[in-house]
């Protein structure tokens, strides 16, 4: 789960500790754990297999095996030994790690209303006005939010609203890497980031706001903040410090939304005879105004909602084009096919790539695909609750524990994938495999069932439309006399998203003239 990899190092740290407070808890409820599993006789199903636990701190050494391994080849490599169906005790926490298909579909297809709770994480509630947002609430709140998001939000004629912010912004990436001395090795990171952020703040706000980002950064950064109480509830008192910060960053971030808002509202005021929505907040705050809704939307609720669609539109947009630009360079033969297919269909009469050639482009789109298979923003999917009791894979899943699926060990199976490790967008000619309707569960980039993610149009249209651009304009060499097998192709952890160990630098070739604005 995402606050894995702060959280190793923090627990090891903080282990004395931790067994001078709970040792004899633990102790205790290990006995009567005992007890309780042999007077419940053989015919009941066990927990999962797992790894074995140290008092306190449980199967928590086995993710620090290896020195520096992320979270989610760690919980890979033991599902190799213990199964696709695994228990590790996090702390006082029991977590369920799936890592096949079969049981990715049990849980998120065939039991999907008994793990789609979230669970209550003090980031999160913390940041996101107690769980307010699309992806953590629960209820009929969430299925509210959920509707609003697929309905009117996020929906296919919403997404296709914003082609001419997509279409500037790109343009905008367009100009400043052009305007890069000849020769020049650039590094893409920051600007594919600063494009994914101003997409995101003018399709939601209307507006970008650089000046006031930096706050707004931290927050996301926060609501994968390890917290001590998200696994020891009953060393709560010792998470005072990250509760005061989360606190007051979250002071920080209202009231940047809260003016934006109202300054929203006051311009809707002012023309509500002509009212369109021109925004996503505009939608929200529609939304609120509504007086007969069963579960109304608060303001709070839109706050939270801007939050999620920050959380899961920069990094996550950023991070799969430098992936996917890495992995064409360092397969030249695909470059050469995309690029060409990037060249050959445009429309007749167009004098630029617009968003309806890159809808033709059906190799670009399998580039992404292939990207996603390899390189999941979020190689472990948002974590689960199992509401009641159950059996998945054959053991039984205890009420309230959490379930994660591990999406990036699935998308590299080599049970269900042909070369498993290899980048070959074409495996994709012979597959029906799709982002939202997928029977098949080995390929998850954007999760299933109905905690799907609502955002996927959203997200595509910026990442294939960018790509296309990058590869129509530029042609793209690395610096100096570095070679193919010399190109770092490393991950590292960055708050919730997986991204490269080293930012991508290359030299832009420029091949297509840029005088005509797209």
């Amino acid at each position: 789960m995402e606050m894995l990899t702060v959280l190793l190092p923090a627990l090891i740290s903080i282990a004395v500790v931790v067994a001078l407070l709970l040792f004899v808890r633990a102790a205790a409820a290990a006995v009567v754990m005992t007890i309780k599993n042999a007077a419940a006789g053989s015919s009941t199903p066990s927990l999962p297999p797992g790894p074995s636990k140290l008092p306190l701190i449980g199967s928590i050494h086995h993710l620090m095996a290896t020195g520096g391994e992320l979270p989610h080849h760690a919980l890979a490599r033991l599902a190799r030994e213990h199964g696709p169906v695994m228990h590790l005790q996090t702390g006082q926490v029991g977590l369920i790690v799936v890592s096949s298909r079969e049981a990715a579909m049990e849980v998120m297809k065939v039991q999907d209303a008994n793990f789609a709770h979230r669970p209550e994480l003090t980031g999160p509630k913390a940041l996101l006005y107690g769980c307010a947002d699309v992806a953590f609430a629960s209820g009929p709140q969430w299925r509210r939010l959920r509707k609003m998001c697929v309905v009117e939000l996020l929906s296919a004629s919403r997404v296709r609203s914003f082609a001419p912010v997509r279409s500037e912004e790109t343009r905008a990436l367009l100009d400043r890497i052009a305007g890069q001395p000849a020769g020049t090795a650039v590094d893409l990171r920051p600007m594919l980031e600063a494009l994914s952020s101003a997409i995101v703040s003018r399709t939601v706000l209307g507006e970008t706001f650089e000046h006031r980002g930096a706050i707004l950064k931290e927050g996301l950064k926060l609501t994968s903040a390890f917290c001590l109480s998200d696994h020891f509830s009953s060393l709560s008192f010792l998470d005072v410090p990250m509760r005061l910060r989360l606190r007051r960053v979250q002071r920080q971030v209202d009231e940047l939304f809260e003016d934006i808002i109202e300054q929203r509202k006051k311009k809707l005021r002012q023309e509500k005879s002509m009212y369109t929505a021109e925004n996503m907040l505009d939608v929200l705050l529609n939304a609120m105004e509504q007086p007969d809704m069963e579960v109304p939307i608060t303001q709070d609720n839109i706050k939270a909602v801007i939050m999620d669609m920050f959380v899961g539109g920069t990094e996550t947009s950023m991070t799969t084009i430098e992936w996917a630009l890495a992995e064409l360079i360092k397969n030249p033969k695909e470059m050469a096919r995309v690029q060409e297919e990037v060249k050959t269909k445009m429309k007749v009469g167009e004098t630029h790539l617009g968003e309806n050639s890159v809808g033709q482009l059906s190799y670009l789109k399998l580039v992404v695909k292939e990207t996603l298979r390899l390189h999941m923003p979020a190689p472990l999917l948002v974590p689960r609750v199992c509401k009641e009791q159950c059996r998945l894979g054959g053991y039984m899943i205890p009420a309230g524990s959490r379930v994660v699926i591990n999406a990036w060990a699935i998308g590299r199976d080599p049970r269900y994938w042909e070369d498993a490790e290899v980048f070959r967008p074409g495996r994709f000619l012979d597959r029906e495999v799709d982002y939202k309707w997928t029977n098949n569960f080995e390929f998850l980039p954007f999760g299933a069932g109905r905690r799907i993610c609502p955002g996927v149009e959203f997200g595509l249209a910026g990442i294939e439309l960018c790509l296309a651009q990058l590869l129509f304009y530029f042609d793209w060499k690395l610096p100096g006399a570095m070679a193919l097998e010399d190109l770092d192709m490393r991950e590292t952890s960055v708050g919730v998203t997986v991204v490269r160990k080293e930012p991508l630098r290359l030299i832009p070739v420029i091949h297509a003239p840029l005088e005509l604005k797209c």
